[in-house]
């Protein structure tokens, strides 16, 4: 926009705050600022753009020629011919404010010709009206086709009350280098440079955005939200004094990904073993009453005391051990021999009461996938799915016990664990699944009872909890596990007197817990 233009908008204004009656004999609610580009199709020497233009400027209007359209499009990023399409109409105007703008197209024909006008909203960029005259002449206005025009442009644009589109506000930022990403309110809002529009604002106060350029130290700028601007920042060529080898010196609170954690739990457990020969009939049953199960947990990320990489922070050595004491019952055929309880006899059968200890250990190497990003890092209180691979043990020592002295596994497992924000960063959902090779078995004097190798032994354990950080890094968790083994022996057991029987064993161990705990998360 030239310097005259400018200076005449301003004038212009003021003269109809001051002395809106003396606007050329017109009432000031028709004075109007209105852009009218080049007539399309126009005769050599635009002469019917300069008539139109006169028209409305002798009529008390401020008129904006095309070229100082151009201007003001191009410096809004759009392109000539902006004034064809509604949503670059209400972009432009963003800026420069105009009430409407009118483009006329001139249609020659062999007589005379005519001309077709369209009315837009500045505000808006909508169409309001579309209107037609014929000419009595070739390229020429007469003057009561002009007053035509005229009276047809104000009748529509005189409804235009500019208060009710608020100027909306329009943060420019530009930055050296460019590139830069700006945060606002710890969010990403785009790279430089930026066009960042916002609604009206009642307020003046500052909000402190970030521009971030990598290995550059980040730079806040304050930014007034009550007035539109242009702010031209430069980020100093300093290194960032978090470096790639340096620990993360602070992590979010949460389940995601602490230092350490360390848990105790305790669960009621309900177990039974069901075993089968050769022939599909039972062997004998080894049930369990209901028991408590204390057991403590470890995880441990050891990354964050020497890096900052965010895919290294999710290996972890995770250790769990449980212990619990209890009855198992047993049913056998013969009681003679045996050194437990005796509860109840049936002629040949007879069920046995005896002390038991259970013990069972977990060694796992893990590796935490987190799956959602927040500001720019991978966020620990999202999405996180963790791998294991690792050293399991179960054992049921029978005490008192000549016939049958118990159960024990040594293995291998793999296994995965789905874990979610339910909502809350601290409230948490996880759901496990792990699959066990039984690699090793004895301790306990068990082969020689059930056959003379084994073939095949594996298990299944899966299960689901929730979790809440109660305060600073104490959480609290609920949960199921279900968990199933099974070992399938060759050749005579010698459960009976014959040493005969089971033949070709099939034992099944079933466990239920229901588990409560709570732990601590150092981060």
């Amino acid at each position: 926009m030239s310097l005259f233009k400018t200076l005449s908008y301003a004038m212009f204004m003021a003269f109809l705050c001051i002395i809106p009656c003396f606007a050329n004999a017109q009432d000031a609610s028709l004075s109007r600022l209105i852009d009218i580009p080049n007539v399309e199709n126009d005769v050599d020497g635009l002469e019917l753009t300069a008539a139109i233009r006169e028209v409305f400027s002798d009529g008390g209007h401020l008129v904006f020629n095309e070229d100082e359209m151009r201007e003001t499009a191009s410096q809004m990023g759009v392109n000539d011919g902006y004034w064809n399409e509604p949503a670059l109409i209400k972009k432009v105007n963003r800026t420069t404010r105009h009430d409407a703008l009118v483009r006329f197209v001139y249609q020659q024909t062999r007589k005379s010709g005519t001309i077709i006008f369209y009315i837009h909203n500045a505000y808006t960029g909508e169409m309001m009206q579309e209107y037609e005259i014929k000419l009595s002449k070739k390229g020429k206005l007469s003057k009561t086709e002009k007053k035509k025009i005229r009276n047809a442009v104000e009748s529509i644009i005189s409804t235009i009350d500019a208060s009710q589109y608020p100027a909306d506000i329009v943060i420019k930022i530009t930055s050296t280098p460019e590139g830069a990403e700006v945060m606002r309110n710890g969010l990403s809002i785009g790279k430089t440079p930026l066009e960042y529009t916002l609604p009206p604002q009642e307020t003046e106060e500052l909000e402190q955005w970030v521009l971030v350029y990598p290995e550059r130290e980040p730079v806040m700028q304050n930014i007034s939200l009550a007035r539109s601007a242009t702010y031209d920042v430069n980020i100093p060529n300093v290194v960032s004094v978090v470096e790639e080898e340096q620990p993360i010196t602070k992590v979010k609170s949460g389940y995601g990904r602490p230092l350490l954690m360390a848990g105790f739990n305790v669960s009621p457990t309900i177990r039974r073993l069901k075993s089968t020969d050769n022939k599909g009939l039972s062997v004998f049953s080894y049930r369990t009453q209901v028991f408590a199960t204390p057991s403590f947990d470890i995880e441990f990320f050891p990354a964050p005391l020497f890096t900052s990489i965010d895919y290294l922070q999710g290996l972890a050595l995770k250790v769990n051990v449980g212990f619990g004491f209890l009855h198992s019952s047993l049913q056998v055929k013969d009681s003679n021999s045996q050194m437990c309880e005796v509860v109840t006899t049936n002629g040949s059968t007879a069920t046995i009461r005896c002390k038991t200890t259970y013990v069972r250990a977990n060694v796992d190497l893990m590796y935490r996938l987190l799956l959602e990003k927040e500001d720019g890092r991978l966020n620990p209180n999202g999405m996180a799915l963790d791998f294991f691979l690792g050293y399991n043990m179960n054992s049921f020592k029978l005490d008192n016990n000549s016939l049958y002295r118990g159960h024990v596994y040594h293995g291998f497992n793999i296994g995965t664990r789905y874990s979610m924000p339910l909502g809350l960063d601290d409230f948490r959902f996880e759901v496990n699944l792990a699959f066990d090779i039984n690699a090793r078995h004895g301790g306990i004097s068990m082969i020689e009872k059930w056959g003379t190798h084994i073939g095949s032994s594996w298990g299944l354990d899966t299960g689901l909890a929730f979790s809440y950080n109660i305060w600073k890094g104490l959480y609290a968790r609920i949960g199921y596990e279900f968990s199933y083994d099974t070992i399938q022996y060759k050749g005579n057991g010698c459960l009976d007197v014959e040493c005969s029987s089971p033949k070709d064993a099939n034992v099944k161990d079933f466990y239920h817990e229901i588990m409560f705990g709570f732990g601590y998360a150092l981060f």
